[in-house]
């Protein structure tokens, strides 16, 4: 099977999340650390970029820090979308 790196990233996250809800569900405590997410766009004179990320939905108890920075320099267009959801609490 051949991912591409968008899909293989999903897959990563959605394992990751997996194997937290089952040892939740064994009352097995999570490690306690958090999500971590940075981004960083710059856009430069002349340029045009156009971001739309997936929705963040963290889990009930989730511990997530999202950090992101954006620098358009003049003459240049933006176009950017990100969203926090509210968690999933009945998932777990």
């Amino acid at each position: 099977m051949h991912l591409t790196p968008r899909e293989a990233e999903k897959l990563m996250i959605f394992t990751a999340g997996e194997v937290a809800r089952r040892r939740k569900g064994r009352g097995l405590k999570l490690n306690g650390k958090r999500a971590i997410q940075t981004n960083r766009i710059r856009v430069e004179t002349g340029g045009e970029l156009h971001i739309y990320y997936d929705p963040l939905i963290p889990f009930c108890g989730a511990r997530v820090c999202q950090n992101t920075s954006i620098d358009v320099e003049p003459g240049a267009r933006l176009c950017f979308w990100e969203g926090l959801m509210a968690g999933r609490v009945g998932r777990g």
